[in-house]
């Protein structure tokens, strides 16, 4: 007798992303929540070597671009791209491997570029419930205080300074939440502590004790100077935050520049002074803008999940050799990754 078939292990769907992801920012569980109201029983997963032999219906790879000869190996005919702005390239010639695929995008600018090159690609922009923070106090205080989070050195308070010089501002709470590979911030002077009155935090044990603090401020400026998607300033806008940021996409595509916030860049210097006046004009504007575009978003997300469920066009995956050495090279590098850590740690542990 022959030996049986070993029946390959079967997903509906699967969601595949960044550990970092999932588990420290969260990120990306608003859209796992609305891929599982659709496709019901959504499977994670972090390490591409374990989707190889098994079945799978939909794939849905969020921010990671595996080289398409990798996704190819795996047994999946409705596969979808969900790069991010941030971290992907914008030469059109970088993504012409990648046309037999599904692309859905959060930004505005990469849909047209893609869209416009004849790829199969979907675009909406995505906004949270609003949740105007009760800022009364400082509304009728006629102060302003200023929100800045310094994430990396992307930027930093020299970046930010010569716009918040441009605005009425009394205080400036100093967030210094730093990502993984950054070492220290720039601190302001003395001088522009005591003119700002700036205070400071380094991390937040939950998001009560920073919407106590922005529960104080009327401006809110965007940390970084590209976005995949944004959700800080996103978050900042359904609070009723007037947004300072860096004009690029993602968020030169919510801010209106001058009528719901302000974008700035080398280029692109802020002239005009304004008041409190000016900037709680602005809040109203934003406030009705996040409305309108989470009512929007709403109503988009059925669109989503068509496109999301729609099967590929002709796609055909072609196992090649380079496809293998891809796969291997995946492989290798998260277990010798394993390997050093275990190693590490047994190095550390004192015996008794």
């Amino acid at each position: 007798m022959g030996m049986k078939k070993k029946q390959l292990t079967q997903f509906k769907t699967v969601f595949f992303g960044m550990s970092y992801h999932f588990v420290n920012t969260k990120s990306s569980n608003f859209f796992i929540d609305i891929v599982k109201e659709t496709f019901g029983d959504v499977h994670i997963e972090t390490k591409i070597g374990n989707l190889i032999r098994k079945k799978i219906e939909t794939l849905i790879i969020w921010q990671k671009r595996f080289p398409p000869e990798l996704i190819d190996f795996l047994k999946c005919k409705n596969i979808v791209l969900c790069p991010m702005y941030d971290d992907c390239s914008h030469s059109i010639e970088d993504w012409q491997k990648y046309k037999k695929y599904k692309i859905f995008c959060f930004s505005k600018s990469l849909y047209n570029m893609l869209s416009t090159n004849g790829f199969n690609c979907f675009y909406s922009q995505y906004y949270s419930s609003p949740n105007v923070l009760h800022n009364s106090k400082i509304i009728k205080s006629k102060r302003i205080n200023c929100f800045f989070w310094e994430r990396n050195l992307q930027l930093t308070w020299e970046h930010i300074k010569p716009v918040i010089e441009k605005i009425d501002i009394h205080h400036v709470h100093f967030h210094t939440g730093l990502t993984a590979n950054v070492k220290k911030i720039n601190r302001p002077n003395f001088e522009d502590e005591k003119k700002y009155s700036i205070t400071y935090t380094e991390w937040f044990k939950n998001k009560e004790e920073m919407n106590k603090i922005l529960d104080e401020c009327l401006v809110y400026v965007a940390p970084r100077r590209q976005e995949g998607i944004g959700l800080s300033f996103i978050e900042a806008l359904a609070k009723g935050l007037v947004v300072i940021a860096y004009d690029d996409s993602t968020m030169n595509e919510y801010i209106d520049d001058t009528k719901t916030g302000l974008l700035f860049s080398e280029d692109k210097i802020i002239l005009k002074n304004y008041s409190v006046e000016d900037v709680l004009k602005m809040r109203s504007a934003s406030i009705q803008r996040a409305e309108k575009g989470y009512n929007d978003w709403v109503e988009s997300i059925p669109r989503i999940m068509d496109f999301l469920k729609s099967p590929l066009e002709c796609y055909t995956s072609k196992k090649t050799l380079i496809g293998l050495i891809f796969l291997i090279r995946e492989f290798c590098k998260f277990h010798i990754k394993t390997i050093l850590i275990k190693i590490l740690n047994f190095g550390g542990v004192k015996k008794n």
